[in-house]
């Protein structure tokens, strides 16, 4: 009867040193003392201790050559040691058996693939592993796995490159990556009508670089993707993309499937908070897309710098989702060169069969691009230009909201004063209150009580001919109906420059300071 629940290197050569000897003359080594083993010895030492349900414990910094496919079905104590996989299959390594822990192992190697983590609850903590032969680094199809403190480092330089990836078809709940520092996309799928996720991403360093890559807007090249997850989290990492198309792209369980008309399981529960998020793109997207079913989604408190991608949040969901849809952007610094948002709920709002909101509070926005040289930007792949019309879009929602923001520019030569800044197109309830901006903004009217209050704003300069545009496509609505401009200071051009273009100015103007 064995007395320690450990089996380590002493403990094994003593019991079993004629089955090492035996496979180290058959691979030409005649050293017993060696540290450098073949596939036969480190599986030879992973199904002894199987068998007796208990932890290898392996010599600090030993290492083993792995000609055929490992499989780990025991806890590991690594002690730092490296498994350098020679084998051309795409699973190098799997991880197939529940409840292990495998702490302080290097696994790498020119033909190592892919690692397979089949199994619920299994931690991998202090580990290093790596390739550069295959699109995905680490596959997982069991619940509850920890990766902490640990290196991912996914250097494939042909189309995608993961560094976690789910199993196909294969959704799984709980997902906890903590300290670790990650090269590499990360990619979590749930194609089911079920729920599953839970996911939390909290003080890692992630890069996802696609430089090597021929750079096309429709390449789908993107540093993080989820679909039909319920539950995501990233707190205090620092992100760093460099080329990607897409930062962030989150989707329901059937996105693209054409003549749906419902959103039957979208991403949801979303929240970032304490990041530092940085991208520079050649051909850059959305740094955000919530596409095809996106409903509840937290962005506050973040540090986000970009460069090169048509839009920071883009939604342009049309289908109808079971539940209600809401986007909170708050407390966040936003460096960015192009436009901020365009959010849609659906064609029209009278489509809406759940709420549908967004809200920007207390943002500071850091535009750092060129107001003139930017008015349009080019992508290769795509036979249009991207216009900046408006840094802000929104279009057929419940309620808008957008409160205490800051929009800064480097200079006064390069502010928004002569542009619409914001775009409100089928809102029932919109409050602009509290901001610092330059320019004016536009409302289009579809429904006869939308609503606007326009309280509170500090516009540092405008040269457009109205401070609010009033549209609409109906014929029988009154325009400066439920119209609310009270407070504000607005620094004018000209004298010529009207609050709203309605004959009944006068009537909705109340304590207002203007300049000029």
């Amino acid at each position: 009867m064995i007395a320690s629940k450990k089996i380590t290197h002493r403990f094994f050569k003593s019991y079993f040193l004629f089955i090492l000897l035996i496979a180290t003359l058959a691979n030409g080594n005649a050293s017993a003392n060696t540290s450098l083993f073949k596939t036969e010895s480190l599986q030879a030492l992973i199904d002894v201790a199987t068998k007796n349900k208990t932890t290898l414990v392996l010599k600090t910094n030993s290492q083993y050559l792995v000609s055929k496919p490992l499989r780990i079905t025991c806890s590991i104590e690594g002690n730092g040691a490296t498994v350098t996989v020679n084998s051309d299959a795409v699973v190098g390594v799997e991880i197939s058996s529940n409840n292990l822990v495998i702490n302080s192992l290097n696994i790498s190697g020119a033909r190592l693939k892919m690692i397979d983590l089949k199994a619920n609850n299994v931690t991998i903590s202090r580990c290093h592993f790596s390739t550069k032969s295959y699109f995905v680094l680490l596959r997982i199809g069991g619940h509850n796995t920890k990766l902490l403190n640990s290196t991912l480092e996914n250097y494939y330089k042909s189309r995608f490159q993961y560094a976690i990836k789910s199993q196909d078809k294969i959704p799984i709940n709980g997902l906890v990556v903590e300290n670790c520092k990650i090269y590499g996309g990360v990619y979590m799928e749930n194609l089911t009508k079920n729920k599953y996720g839970g996911y939390s991403f909290r003080e890692n360093s992630f890069e996802v670089n696609y430089s090597h890559a021929v750079q096309n807007i429709n390449n789908q090249h993107d540093g993080f993707r989820f679909a039909g997850i319920d539950g995501i989290t990233f707190l205090d990492n620092i992100i760093n993309f460099k080329d990607v198309n897409r930062g962030f792209k989150f989707t329901d369980a059937e996105a693209g499937l054409k003549g749906r008309t419902q959103s039957n399981n979208p991403t949801t529960n979303i929240l970032f908070s304490g990041n530092k998020i940085t991208s520079v793109s050649k051909n850059g997207k959305q740094l955000f897309d919530f596409y095809d079913g996106t409903a509840i989604a937290s962005i506050s408190n973040n540090i986000i710098s970009s460069k090169g991608h048509t839009t920071i949040f883009e939604d342009k969901t049309t289908m109808s989702l079971p539940s209600s849809r809401k986007l909170i952007v708050s407390k966040n610094k936003i460096y960015f060169d192009f436009r901020i948002c365009y959010y849609r709920g659906a064609t029209k709002k009278t489509q809406l069969k759940n709420n549908v909101s967004i809200s920007f509070i207390d943002n500071d926005f850091f535009y750092t691009g060129n107001v003139q040289a930017s008015s349009k930007i080019q992508r290769s792949g795509s036979n249009k230009d991207f216009k900046l019309e408006y840094l802000i879009y929104v279009r057929s929602l419940n309620n808008f909201e957008f409160v205490s923001n800051r929009l800064n520019t480097d200079s006064p030569a390069n502010s928004f004063s002569n542009s619409r800044v914001i775009f409100i197109n089928d809102v029932s309830k919109s409050n602009v209150e509290n901001n610092k901006i330059s320019g004016g903004i536009s409302f289009q009217k579809e429904g006869v009580n939308d609503d606007l209050r326009f309280v509170n704003n500090t516009i540092d300069e405008i040269s457009l001919p109205t401070v609010i545009d009033l549209k609409s496509s109906q014929k029988n609505i009154k325009l400066d109906n439920h119209i609310s401009f009270e407070g504000n200071q607005v620094k004018m051009k000209s004298k010529n420059i009207k609050i709203i273009n309605s004959s009944s100015e006068s009537t909705m103007m109340k304590a207002n300071k203007i300049s000029y």
